[in-house]
């Protein structure tokens, strides 16, 4: 397990252009002209209600994993763990006991039970959630250059607005594999990285 105070401030510096870009490509696959490839990942959509401003909701639910996609975060839980929250702004993980989030969450004020971690436990823990979250989106980036081509994901850098944080197409899974390692080299591997994420379970 790498040092944990050193994961943590590993995170804070290479997270944040990471996760707010992969937000950005999330919100491209979604209005993909060719088809939803969230949807075809297996995620199931969820639009606020009539009157309730905030953000649509990815879910994905498995035996073994919940991961949760908002415009303006991730959430990824496993029972027994619990869960992290990442805000796309800090990529922070915020730990929370429970391994899924509340039914019906569309603004970031909604995820009180997530907080920073209080102790070297609840530290460790975030860690090796944040790890496995890490390489199940360098899997998720892998299956879309497999599925849409490496020429849509590159157009969908290229139209990122942010074009001085940008992180080239064919480095964006290396860079979540390499952040997933050094926050917790000597896990093993989850379901999302050793069978390439979704609908293996």
């Amino acid at each position: 397990m790498a040092d944990i105070s050193a994961a943590l401030r590993l995170l804070d510096a290479r997270g944040p252009a990471l996760l707010n870009q992969q937000c950005w490509l999330w919100g491209c696959d979604i209005k993909r002209s060719a088809g939803n490839l969230l949807l075809e990942r297996g995620f199931g959509r969820t639009l606020p209600p009539d009157g309730e401003q905030g953000s649509r909701t990815y879910a994905w639910f498995a035996p073994k994993q919940t991961i949760v996609l908002w415009a303006f975060g991730i959430w990824y839980g496993e029972p027994g763990r619990g869960a992290v929250y990442l805000n796309r702004f800090a990529c922070l993980p915020q730990y929370a006991a429970q391994d899924q989030p509340p039914a019906h969450v569309w603004r970031p004020d909604q995820l009180s039970m997530a907080c920073p971690p209080a102790d070297h436990t609840q530290r460790m823990a975030a860690c090796t959630l944040a790890a496995a979250l890490f390489g199940w989106i360098a899997a998720y980036e892998r299956w879309v250059h497999t599925t849409a081509g490496a020429e849509y994901r590159a157009a969908c850098v290229a139209s990122w607005e942010r074009g001085e944080y940008r992180i080239a197409a064919d480095a964006i899974a290396d860079e979540w594999q390499q952040l997933a390692s050094a926050v917790a080299p000597d896990m093993n591997p989850s379901p999302a990285t050793q069978y390439g994420g979704l609908g293996q379970e």
